[in-house]
């Protein structure tokens, strides 16, 4: 199987880089089987070989495999053998580390990004204030029984939320900030079980921003009208929703921004650009640019003295030195 990296540059996910190479969502790489499509917040990767991965623009991710996987794979999500006790055992066999330390050994370098340990000897300061970030004004609102997450509770337990949320409230002083990124991660799982209208956010509490043009939505339309609507599997129209920023009638989504028809950009094999956005070509051979109304213009190209043309991913060209 075909070794693929996908980096997330920024939160918002735009570009994404697969093999230090810039593309717009979605994207359809047909010959290795890979799509990632965005719709609302979350964007979602789906293969042919049986992965799917659900990422948040922010900090959750989701991973889900195939049965077909069972007790073949390892690192932080364990090795799925039906285990628990198993699942944080560290590189040469030692079941005896604890989920600090096996965290601590996955981490990896990705471009000018690293996952680092900020607690000393992994114990954490004293939270003076715990109290009043378990209280229900704070992260004490996952657990209110009469409360916006209370529809949800019977399918997703919201203990394990509410202890991080806590946690994470207390390394960050009270970020307001980190507060709704809890109550986010609560709500996408929730979702995910099928629990899609939860109106927890206001004008008061998380207001989320959207870009010109179009505006909220608790359970964002999988199948939202897009400049770039391309081939993506089944599950981009089904399934279910995500929260996020709908395109006001009359505008269509084009990567990050909301624009009308005609400023939407061009489809080439299962790629999308934007307008004036260049690609390369004929095993580099031609340098090409959308156009508005999807019109491509090509001219002769090449690759600069010292370098070659390399193809990668469904006819994809860089040149390289």
């Amino acid at each position: 199987m075909e070794e693929i990296p996908l980096t997330a540059m920024n939160k918002d996910l735009y570009p994404k880089r697969v093999n230090d190479v810039s593309f717009n969502l979605p994207l359809n790489l047909r010959e290795s089987g890979i799509w990632v499509w965005q719709h609302g917040m979350t964007v979602f990767l789906s293969t042919t070989f049986g992965l799917e991965v659900i990422y948040d623009l922010d900090l959750q991710v989701i991973v889900k495999i195939s049965s077909s996987f069972y007790g073949q794979v390892c690192g932080l999500c364990g090795n799925y053998n039906g285990d628990n006790a198993d699942d944080y055992s560290h590189i040469g066999g030692n079941f005896n580390v604890d989920k600090a330390t096996f965290g601590a050994a996955k981490k990896n370098r990705i471009l000018e990004m690293t996952c680092e340990i900020h607690c000393p000897s992994y114990a954490c300061p004293k939270c003076e204030e715990r109290l009043l970030y378990e209280g229900k004004d704070f992260c004490g609102l996952l657990l209110s029984e009469k409360g916006m997450f209370s529809a949800c509770h019977d399918h997703v337990d919201p203990t394990e939320y509410f202890d991080k949320c806590v946690l994470d409230l207390c390394r960050e002083d009270g970020d307001s900030r980190v507060l709704c990124n809890s109550m986010k991660s609560y709500v996408a799982m929730c979702q995910q079980v099928g629990i899609t209208q939860i109106k927890w956010r206001s004008e008061n509490f998380c207001r989320l921003d959207c870009p010109d043009h179009s505006h909220y939505v608790i359970c964002s339309d999988p199948c939202e009208t897009t400049c770039n609507v391309i081939d993506v599997p089944a599950a981009a129209c089904s399934g279910t929703c995500s929260e996020g920023c709908r395109c006001d009638a009359g505008y269509y989504r084009d990567i990050n921004k909301c624009v009308p028809l005609d400023q939407c950009g061009c489809h080439v094999e299962g790629k999308y650009y934007t307008i004036n956005e260049n690609f390369l070509e004929d095993n580099c051979l031609q340098i090409c640019t959308c156009q508005v109304g999807g019109a491509v213009t090509c001219k002769v190209h090449k690759c600069p003295e010292g370098s070659s043309c390399k193809r990668i991913l469904d006819r994809t060209f860089i040149c390289v030195k």
